[in-house]
């Protein structure tokens, strides 16, 4: 059965603070760059020796005049130990100045495989497109010194956009991939399982329809979902280890809306992130049972979200924001378990310019990475990209301000009884229960702090909630299984 994001029901949610820089203990700040050159942050990945790799798309000027050839076209590897220090650095050469898609992973041996999609200059068809011909992915074998090892260029360049790429059994991958049928025709989706040399040992068309901006996942039981755009809705299919489709689900059919990124929760249930194409300051959330059944979906305004961890029983992600000077800020976004906006955290300093990942250390850390401000005007200085980690107060913090603060419903889901713990209750509340298209379906008077309701006659389905509580009002998600 197919599942709509229901855009029409928008629970107005409230800020509970925000905390200042300076409150933000870093363990560790490093900044990388490269003479001459500035470097834009796309990946870090945190490697199986506690330390990290940063790839960096790397263009050169002099003096602010970008030169045409060198390291313009290149890829700028960056190994560092667990406390940032430079192990290696290493540049890819490529063949244009902007990018698509690029992932690396690492090998169970600790050598990387790099794929990037890119423009190439080419005429396929004899037909040009904007001055470039179709895309074309080219996968680099890096070493563990960082040094090039093998060079594939996948198939006709001319018919291969790539798009994600995850790792299998015995170093064996599933890549992900447009192929273009002919020019100025439909463009198909693929999928390629490659062996450790980067031999196709599996090829399969899952899309004979317009594919696009394609994200894996591998679950710890093995499955593997791909979340996609195809014909301008949003799906989510399922796939067997060698890219075969076993099933696909309409997520979302608003033509606007499209994949971000996908996670695997602790329940085991799967967490979807759309992007708006013109609201972009906007991350829709959709949580989703292994079957793709609905569970909740939440619009957060006002960040739109880099990448997103689990944390217990919340997430965090990382956001771009403008501050009230019109000055970028980093902050952090703590969403609880239902999708609701706990807090935001502004924690950049006034040299920060975006954050491209965050993700959780080896020792169960924070760990940002973005870029710095490229340059005033003048001085044409490089621009630089940083690593950093923070203490858990940005981690511990959060939770314990939502259970300080907001009223709780338990269990959530139920399956039929309910528990409401009305925060700094003052002598009488209101708990109102709505169904998903706005419809008031019940309104109960709370006269102590603790009450207990029997939902069991309502239909099983997502249902929003308001807590009256003198001039405080709080909202929220009730799921009734």
């Amino acid at each position: 059965m197919k599942k709509s994001i229901i855009l029409s029901v928008i629970i107005s949610i409230c800020l509970l603070g925000v905390t200042a820089t300076s409150s933000a203990q870093f363990q560790l700040f490093e900044e990388y760059g490269v003479e001459q050159s500035d470097l834009s942050l796309h990946q870090v990945l945190p490697t199986s020796d506690a330390g990290y790799l940063l790839v960096n798309a790397r263009s050169c000027y002099f003096p602010g005049v970008v030169i045409s050839e060198g390291c313009l076209l290149n890829f700028h590897l960056i190994k560092t130990d667990a406390i940032g220090q430079v192990l290696w650095k290493s540049d890819i050469p490529t063949y244009s100045s902007f990018f698509f898609n690029v992932k690396v992973i690492e090998n169970s041996d600790h050598t990387y495989t790099l794929t990037i999609s890119e423009p190439t200059s080419n005429q396929c068809d004899e037909i040009e497109i904007g001055g470039f011909g179709w895309e074309k992915t080219t996968t680099y074998q890096i070493s563990e010194e960082g040094e090039i090892l093998e060079t594939i260029i996948w198939q006709n360049e001319c018919t291969f956009t790539f798009e994600d790429m995850i790792s299998l059994e015995d170093d064996n991958k599933l890549m992900i991939n447009n192929a273009n049928q002919e020019a100025f025709d439909f463009v198909g989706g693929k999928s390629l399982k490659i062996d450790k040399e980067n031999q196709i040992i599996e090829s399969n068309d899952f899309s004979e329809n317009t594919f696009g901006e394609g994200r894996l996942l591998k679950l710890a039981n093995n499955q593997i979902f791909l979340f996609y755009k195809e014909d301008n809705i949003n799906r989510l299919s399922l796939l067997d280890h060698t890219g075969d489709l076993q099933w696909s689900e309409t997520i979302s059919e608003d033509e606007l809306l499209y994949p971000h990124d996908l996670w695997e929760l602790s329940d085991g249930n799967l967490l979807l992130s759309l992007y708006h194409v013109t609201e972009p300051n906007q991350t829709y959330l959709i949580k989703v049972a292994p079957d793709a059944s609905l569970i909740w979906e939440s619009n957060i305004t006002a960040f739109k979200a880099t990448n997103l961890i689990q944390i217990e029983d919340y997430f965090i992600f990382g956001s771009t924001i403008l501050s009230e000077n019109s000055d970028q800020e980093i902050a952090l976004v703590y969403i609880d378990e239902y999708g609701e906006l706990i807090e935001n955290r502004v924690i950049a300093n006034e040299q920060w310019e975006q954050t491209t990942q965050i993700f959780v250390t080896s020792d169960n850390r924070l760990g940002i990475a973005g870029n710095l401000n490229c340059c005033d005007e003048e001085s044409f200085e490089p621009a630089k990209v940083f690593l950093s980690v923070v203490d858990n107060s940005f981690i511990t913090n959060a939770k314990a301000i939502s259970l300080e603060h907001r009223s709780r419903l338990s269990p959530n889901p139920t399956n039929g009884m309910i528990s409401i713990q009305v925060a700094e209750f003052r002598q009488m509340a209101n708990f109102l229960l709505f169904t998903n298209d706005g419809t008031l379906i019940h309104n109960e008077l709370l006269q102590q702090e603790q009450t207990t309701l029997d939902i069991h006659s309502l239909p099983s389905g997502l249902y929003f909630y308001q807590i009256l509580n003198a001039d405080k009002v709080e909202t929220g998600k009730l799921i009734k299984q």
